[in-house]
């Protein structure tokens, strides 16, 4: 533990009952999952809308799966091959290995030149997250969470 003592604001913190039976693993998870959640809340995800994520870490899965629970079509980008094959076994709709494809280029493929409706930055690559700002679609919303 880092910090010993911290003030919070009053219910900011909910306590793990000590009989919990959910894993330290489960857990950690808990607080990005939470700031995933709100993000999107404010992205207002709607069904059949291009999503793209960049970024397939833990929070870019995590963005990606909840855009596919809400309907969207996932477009999840990633430079490590480790990463992207992890990656598909969830099932998404499309996957850019950005290390050998023409990001911008190929979301612009994907959305029929439209661009992307929703771009979800969840990686510290500067140059990915340049792209995807010349390639939002119209009244197209970003969001930078990594």
């Amino acid at each position: 533990i880092l910090i010993q003592d911290a003030a919070v604001k009053q219910g900011a913190i909910i306590p793990v009952p000590e009989n919990s039976t959910v894993s330290d693993e489960h857990l950690a998870m808990v607080e990005p999952l939470s700031c995933v959640i709100n993000g999107q809340n404010y992205l207002n995800i709607k069904e059949g809308e291009y999503v793209t994520v960049v970024g397939a870490g833990p929070i870019g899965l995590m963005h990606s799966l909840l855009a596919k629970t809400k309907g969207a079509k996932v477009i999840l980008a990633e430079y490590s091959s480790a990463r992207l094959t992890t990656a598909k076994e969830f099932g998404f709709d499309h996957y850019i290995a950005t290390k050998d494809t023409d990001f911008a280029q190929a979301v612009l493929d994907l959305t029929h030149g439209e661009g992307t409706d929703v771009g979800i930055v969840a990686c510290s690559v500067n140059k990915v997250a340049e792209d995807l700002l010349i390639i939002m679609a119209m009244k197209g919303r970003l969001s930078f969470l990594f």
